[in-house]
């Protein structure tokens, strides 16, 4: 998040460099304001990965709604676990994803 905040990033943290009595009341607005901007980021990051989350829940079960029933644990309900962190497959990546055989991994063979 800081990394697209860069200019207020910058802005809060120079507000931090002081020199005086680091309790006095500048000292302190300018570590208030870097812990109220990490504070934001971290609350933005947090929703923004669970927005994701969802999201990509949804896709999933809409990948396995389409898919239709498989046994569980087969070679074709095993990917859709892992596409969301393979966002390029082939049939050797597939294969090596899920633990089985090219051939197990072989959409053909296995309906998807």
């Amino acid at each position: 998040m800081l990394g697209t905040w860069a200019d207020d990033y910058i802005r809060v943290l120079d507000g931090t460099r002081y020199l005086g009595d680091p309790a006095s009341q500048e000292a302190h607005h300018g570590i208030n304001r870097l812990i109220g901007l990490m504070s934001a980021a971290w609350r933005r990051a947090v929703s923004d990965a669970t927005a994701f989350e969802q999201r990509l829940a949804a896709l999933q079960s809409s990948w396995r709604t389409r898919q239709g029933r498989v046994r569980t644990g087969s070679a074709v309900g095993l990917p859709i676990c892992l596409l969301p962190g393979a966002p390029i497959l082939t049939m050797a990546t597939a294969a090596e994803l899920i633990g089985r055989s090219g051939q197990a991994a072989d959409g053909q063979s296995v309906g998807w």
